[in-house]
């Protein structure tokens, strides 16, 4: 019931204006929201016929293939906004994770597979991408604060590496996961993404939440992936310098790069 009126405001207004690609956009977002992947799907294939080279539908595609598990049409749109962007480490944790997964994939179906040249074409294909992934995980889990790294990303490198047959690295990476929290005497630095997760969705919540008076037209114009991705960025910054200035005393400042989880 939260976003009923929003939808029949721009089902309303697409109505009129069926190419409107800011209604659209605003549209796929509030589905995604409901969790109405089907509807957001739609709305998504609409854009894209009316703006075909979008970033921020491209973006919205790829998010959307890999969560539907579609890594193999997901993983070049990552790979253009990567090519475009090699130091924005959301788009290199997903681009990452992709390989990985995709890898994945295709070691199940290898496993399946019952021709011989099938079973050399799947093998060789997820080595390449394991061997894609390892470094890119690596340098995020480098950038990751000292107090507790990703457990998730430690897990998927250590698999990585053990696919690949690096079994010291893999042994490295395990040691890695066993160790846990890094704490300077008993003041624990807490994983950073724990810490400011919480924060940015509550200022997206209250950033989403319509004004009682607020016209639908502001709305649609305040509230779009253009300005949340604005608002994100913004948001990490902030949250980056109170981290720091809360926990710097534990760490080692000169090792560390705080990079966001999103």
């Amino acid at each position: 019931e939260r976003y009923d009126e929003e939808i029949n405001v721009l089902d309303e207004g697409l109505m009129n204006y069926p190419t409107n690609i800011e209604m659209l956009k605003t549209s796929i977002s509030l589905y995604t929201k409901m969790h109405n992947i089907e509807k957001a799907q739609e709305m998504l294939d609409r854009a894209l016929v009316v703006s075909p080279n979008d970033p921020s539908l491209l973006f919205f595609k790829a998010t959307m293939d890999d969560e539907n598990g579609n890594f193999a049409d997901a993983l070049p749109i990552y790979q253009k906004f990567y090519a475009s962007d090699s130091t924005d480490m959301d788009i290199k944790k997903r681009l990452a994770i992709c390989y990985y997964n995709l890898a994945c994939v295709q070691i199940n179906e290898r496993n399946k597979a019952k021709e011989g040249n099938l079973i050399k074409d799947l093998t060789q294909k997820a080595t390449s991408n394991y061997n894609d992934a390892i470094p890119m995980l690596n340098q995020i889990l480098d950038a990751q604060p000292a107090g507790k790294k990703d457990r998730k990303l430690l897990y998927a490198l250590e698999d990585a590496y053990k696919q690949t047959g690096k079994m010291d690295e893999a042994k490295r990476v395990k040691a890695m996961i066993d160790d846990g929290f890094v704490a300077s005497g008993d003041n624990t630095v807490p994983n950073f993404n724990d810490w400011y997760r919480p924060q940015l969705d509550a200022i997206l919540a209250e950033w989403e939440a319509r004004g009682e008076f607020e016209p639908a037209a502001d709305y649609i114009k305040r509230v779009n992936p253009e300005t949340r991705r604005m608002l994100i960025a913004q948001t990490r910054q902030a949250c980056e310098a109170r981290f720091i200035n809360e926990y710097g005393g534990y760490f080692n400042l000169t090792d560390l790069t705080i990079k966001p989880y999103d």
